[in-house]
């Protein structure tokens, strides 16, 4: 209170607009009213403002562990959603892959080799379960020997080719194996 009676205009609590300000650094404006209260008035005075500048700095550490908190679920969280995210992602591209070897080993021809059907899997390409068997029947189709090719390359007896190297019809002009070995030597 002023000299006149009247409560003073300032207040007791400092604004919040200070929140870094220590307790120990708080100005004191209205020490010089504290002597006319006597000495009880003087030791309630500076009781409540211990216990003022008390809860004030304890405002202060649970507003920063507050905010600590805060930022580590931050963080932990977004660990967390990238960590599902990979795992989705990871998920959807193994069962992409078992969609496709299951599709290739279905649609293998008979006497397929693993490694042809796994690279036949490796190459599928397409959405649907339709898609994939096209896709599978298309590449198998590549790989595999027709009926027709293998008919044509199975060997069989060979054929005797018997004729001389310029005209069949003319008969070779040495026939004698020595002169022919002479012949040879001499080129």
């Amino acid at each position: 209170m002023a000299d006149d009676g009247k409560p003073d205009d300032k207040p007791d609590v400092e604004p919040d607009d200070k929140p870094d300000t220590k307790p120990e650094e708080t100005p004191d404006e209205d020490l010089g009213d504290a002597d006319k209260l006597g000495d009880p008035g003087k030791k309630a005075l500076e009781a409540m403002k211990r216990e003022r500048n008390a809860a004030r700095k304890e405002m202060n550490d649970l507003k920063a562990r507050l905010k600590e908190f805060e930022d580590k679920d931050k963080t932990e969280t977004q660990r967390l959603q990238e960590t599902a995210e990979e795992a989705k992602s990871r998920a959807a591209k193994a069962e992409t892959n078992a969609r496709k070897l299951q599709t290739a080993i279905e649609r293998a021809p008979e006497g397929a080799s693993l490694a042809q059907i796994k690279a036949v899997a490796k190459r599928l390409h397409g959405e649907s379960d339709e898609e994939l068997e096209a896709d599978a029947d298309e590449l198998f189709s590549l790989l595999a020997p027709s009926t027709q090719d293998t008919k044509k390359t199975l060997p069989g007896k060979p054929k005797e080719n018997l004729s001389g190297g310029g005209d069949p019809g003319e008969e070779p002009e040495e026939k004698d194996p020595r002169k022919l070995a002479d012949l040879i030597g001499r080129h």
